[in-house]
This record gives structure tokens, C-alpha cells and sequence, in this order.
């Protein structure tokens, strides 16, 4: 008796003693930042300008954002306005560089800014959180990136999930 495995990107098929079985396709790999990348919002910025990339391969998310630096706040921190949002969740990658469809909170040093992008009749919030981690006492202060879309009824679709980050400085 000898097996035969035949495989291609569709299918694949295996034959064992004259008799073909079927097996279902391979599952595509998760989304992870190379797709919001592809998009190309983040290639050739101008300084100060900066890009962010977010994800999460276990919720199949990943989110680029590109930030304007329109003025300098107050201290250290900057005033930004958003100027792109790319996002990939369940194998679909947006990207959309329409600033009517965005917004961005600015705070004191950064530490609390959101952005917001209206996707696909979503709207997706994305926390930059520098903020302790559990106690305001004890608790080191650590970066976190929560990211959450609502229907037009406000209701949570995806999340909030905790985004890693991936590439930039928040």
C-alpha cells in the first residue's frame, strides 16, 4: 500500500489504496500588522509626523494610524490631528485617509490621547494610555492601547481590546 499526497492552494486530497479523501483547505494565517502596512499611509511622512501600528493576531486585529503634529502643547506634549486609519479584522483590510471621517483627543503629555475613525458604519476608538497599572501609588506606569468599535446605537461590537504595540512611539 502506498499514500499519495497531492496538495494546491485550494484543496488538497489524499489517496490511500485507490480511494480519494478530501480535507478541507488550510485556514489563512491570521491578519497581523503586514496587512495594514500594504496600505502605504505611513510611507513617506513628513517631521514631526509619525505613524502608530497595533495588534492583536489573537482577535485577528490590526490598526495603523498616522498622526499630523499640528503645534506644540502644553510642556512636552503635542497637538495632533489624525490623518490616516488602516485596520484589518476578520481577513479585511481598510484603509482610509478621509479626514472628515476621523478625530483625535489630544491630552496633557499624550498620556490619555484617543483617536477615532468611522469605519464601515463603525465607529472604532483607540485609546494611547499612559497610566499606572493598577494602584496610582505602587503601580509602575505603563503604555496600553485599548481599541473598541460601537454601531450607530452606541452599542460595543468588537472590544475593548487591549492592542500591542508594534511599531511607533506614542
Amino acid at each position: 500500500m502506498h499514500a499519495l499526497s497531492v496538495r494546491s492552494s485550494l484543496s488538497m486530497a489524499l489517496v490511500v489504496a485507490g480511494a480519494v479523501v478530501a480535507c478541507a483547505p488550510p485556514d489563512p494565517p491570521p491578519p497581523t500588522a503586514d496587512d495594514v502596512y500594504a496600505c502605504g499611509l505611513h510611507a513617506d511622512l513628513e517631521v514631526p509626523d509619525n505613524f502608530l501600528v497595533f495588534d492583536k493576531e489573537s482577535e485577528g486585529l490590526a490598526v495603523l494610524i498616522v498622526r499630523h503634529w499640528e503645534a506644540q502643547g502644553a510642556g512636552m506634549s503635542a497637538i495632533y490631528s489624525l490623518a490616516a486609519f488602516a485596520i484589518t479584522r476578520e481577513g479585511t483590510t481598510r484603509c482610509l485617509n478621509d479626514t472628515a471621517l476621523f478625530d483625535y483627543e489630544n491630552s496633557h503629555h499624550n498620556w490619555i490621547d484617543q483617536a477615532t475613525a468611522v469605519v464601515d458604519e463603525l465607529t472604532w476608538t483607540l485609546g494611547i494610555r499612559f497610566q499606572p497599572e493598577d494602584d496610582p501609588v505602587t503601580s509602575p506606569w505603563v503604555w496600553t492601547f485599548p481599541l473598541e468599535a460601537k454601531d450607530d446605537a452606541g452599542t460595543s461590537v468588537v472590544g475593548p481590546v487591549l492592542l500591542d504595540l508594534v511599531e511607533g512611539n506614542p
